[in-house]
């Protein structure tokens, strides 16, 4: 059903690549619309929509899966048995027709792609299209070289003040850059459901974070803030990461389950970095309310 994506590969960069000269391709706002399947699902499009996806991560011998939520209304109604487009920016001025997708009744759409499916090392911005109403999400699939280094940043309480404020921590944005800049590829592992992918990435955005992979609680259970809610999402993602043969380097957070899955893939003590009142918990590196102090640190360890 799929084309040999490595015949589209046209020299897309590899993990330190630059959005501003790949994946800058809009969807067409004039495709045609199908209509809806079912009346409940027309019904629901009446209502603002919620679609979001967390980004993809994988490397060219793996398979790589696609998975976005579709939903609407103040109630986040599930979009069930509907079609689903699928394109991808190949890098080369296109995007290219991947096929249509039914909704399940998660109101999900799943699309697995083998490692001859994938295109070459790079990032490549995913689009996904509800046929009913043209109303879409897009997310990227960021394609490593094994043994690539991660730098792993929570949000909340982290990168900024916490739920209630989201106003960035003191260099916090240059903390990121720093670590993307040396070569780390830079993952935001979010405890937070993904009813708030948007409002996520607008936050990262605005505030100029560098760029890098957004994961976000696909369940209610992903974001119970105990070891065994968020911090075992945690650890079971960052454990796939490893699987890949991707280097976990250092991480940063600032809570209790932060320091648990960190731990969890033994990330050293003296690289796990973490934030206000749990700083320094069961061995790992206190920063303080800010990240002044270990930018200066950071700033004269050799890149």
């Amino acid at each position: 059903m799929f084309m040999n994506f490595k015949t589209l590969f046209l020299g897309c960069l590899v993990s330190t690549y630059s959005f501003a000269v790949c994946n800058q391709l809009e969807l067409d706002r004039d495709l045609p619309t199908t209509g809806f399947r079912h009346p409940s699902s027309m019904a629901a499009s009446w209502f603002e929509f919620h679609h979001s996806a967390s980004d993809v991560i994988t490397v060219p011998t793996h398979e790589a899966t696609l998975n976005a939520k579709f939903s609407y209304g103040p109630l986040h109604k599930d979009l069930e048995d509907e079609d689903v487009e699928i394109w991808l920016d190949n890098c080369a001025n296109q995007l290219t027709f991947l096929g249509v997708f039914k909704t399940d009744s998660d109101g999900r759409v799943r699309l697995t792609l083998d490692p001859s499916e994938l295109p070459g090392l790079g990032a490549y911005q995913i689009w996904m299209r509800v046929t009913g109403d043209n109303t879409t999400t897009h997310f990227m699939l960021n394609i490593l070289r094994p043994q690539t280094p991660i730098a792993v940043f929570d949000i909340d309480g982290t990168l900024n003040h916490g739920e209630l404020n989201w106003e960035p921590r003191i260099g916090a944005v240059e903390t990121t850059h720093v670590n993307k800049d040396s070569g780390r590829e830079v993952i935001y592992l979010s405890g937070r459901h993904y009813f708030l992918t948007r409002m996520t990435r607008n936050f990262l955005r605005e505030h100029s974070f560098a760029e890098g992979s957004l994961i976000v609680g696909q369940s209610l259970q992903d974001v119970i803030p105990v070891d065994a809610g968020v911090g075992e999402y945690k650890t079971h993602y960052l454990k796939y990461l490893q699987g890949l043969g991707l280097v976990l380097e250092r991480g940063y957070g600032d809570r209790k389950t932060d320091v648990h899955s960190y731990q969890e893939v033994q990330i050293p003590n003296d690289k796990i970095f973490i934030l206000g009142e749990n700083g320094g918990f069961n061995g790992t590196v206190a920063l303080g309310e800010d990240f002044l102090g270990h930018l200066k640190e950071l700033a004269q360890q050799p890149i």
